[in-house]
């Protein structure tokens, strides 16, 4: 995968999530159900976020480490990750940082 692959699927990702969140709200309007919706879709879109990025910054390194200064290296904007639900709490963004370090620490 390259650089620009990466940056075309983190925004497809985000798009994607941003669809399936107006489709919720739409779906579930003042139901409990939206919470927990929401949350499994922002869930699946940040660690589909973080795979990416992962991947972005393997590739980056590598680059690095040949000597290749990649005119290709994203902003942090380009890699921003999808936004949370204002409906969800902002301690669920502290758990889907914290369960994905986790992970790579298994």
């Amino acid at each position: 995968m390259t650089i620009e692959q990466i940056y075309l699927a983190m925004e497809r990702n985000r798009r994607s999530y941003d669809q399936q969140v107006v489709r919720l709200r739409l779906a579930f309007e003042h139901t409990p159900e939206l919470r927990s919706r929401l949350a499994d879709a922002w869930i699946e879109a940040m660690q589909q976020h973080y795979r990416l990025l992962w991947d972005y910054l393997q590739l980056r390194d590598v680059s690095l480490s040949r000597g290749v200064r990649s005119t290709a290296q994203l902003k942090a904007q380009q890699l921003r990750a999808p936004r949370r639900p204002v409906e969800l709490p902002e301690s669920l963004s502290r758990y889907v940082t914290t369960a994905q370090h986790a992970e790579q620490l298994i």
